[in-house]
């Protein structure tokens, strides 16, 4: 079920996020091959994952402050894949950017089970989308975002005209 809900969400958010970049979006029409790389950018950019705990293993210090062991604390994945230390032009949306791995999925043993099966979903839905609605016009000005959850972040409603 969650990676159901993440996919579903990271094709919303994709989908908006495309559409608020319209360059971007000519881009990737005219541009195909720029698919992968496209979905990548949408996890990053606008993660359906805001958030995960975890627990230190270990004492660690931090910028000055000390996790003791068995702490737990709250990743905050959105701001991670913002970051202007690890990003170039972080708050930017580019397709064309060159592909790392944003913090979406997790990584080391948290790293989701089902991110290549959430990629491949938003890459077929994506493909559908560009081929076989063409004049697809979401009201980008008004989305409507889930609520009750600070984990997850996705699209309720987007209203549109083909």
């Amino acid at each position: 079920r969650r990676v159901l809900f993440r996919s579903v969400n990271t094709i919303g958010n994709g989908f908006l996020a495309l559409y608020r970049h319209p360059e971007q979006l000519q881009k990737l029409k005219n541009r195909p091959e720029l698919l992968p790389s496209a979905i990548t950018e949408m996890i990053r950019y606008d993660s359906s994952v805001q958030m995960t705990p975890r627990q230190a293993r270990e004492d660690v210090t931090l910028g000055g402050v000390t996790i003791g062991a068995r702490e737990t604390v709250i990743c905050i994945i959105a701001s991670g894949n913002r970051d202007p230390e690890a990003w170039d032009a972080a708050d930017e949306f580019d397709i064309t950017r060159t592909p790392k791995h944003p913090l979406s999925f997790g990584g080391g043993p948290h790293y989701c089970t089902g991110a290549g099966l959430a990629k491949m979903e938003a890459e077929v839905a994506f493909q559908a989308i560009l081929d076989r609605l063409p004049t697809l016009r979401p009201d980008i000005s008004s989305p409507r975002w889930l609520s009750g959850t600070v984990v997850f972040r996705g699209l309720k409603t987007l209203p549109a005209t083909v």
